[in-house]
């Protein structure tokens, strides 16, 4: 399975130029369901959207942040 990064800007853009809403109603749409998506995932551990994906909390251990720039 290959895994692809998508940006926000790329579901606006596929809003904007498949079903012909503005870029502003389009951006409304996507960060309205991120937040249903984001609510939802604070009330439970999984959510699962048909014909979508399913969200899982993964838990992952501590590690130390380093600064590139000062290796600090």
């Amino acid at each position: 399975m290959n895994k692809r990064n998508i940006k926000k800007e790329d579901f606006i853009n596929r809003i904007f130029q498949e079903i012909g809403f503005s870029k502003i109603i389009s951006e409304n749409i996507i960060k309205d369901i991120f937040d249903i998506i984001i609510e939802s995932k604070k009330k439970k551990k999984n959510l699962k959207i048909s014909n979508f994906g399913t969200f899982k909390k993964k838990k992952k251990t501590q590690r130390i942040g380093r600064n590139p720039k000062t290796k600090e």
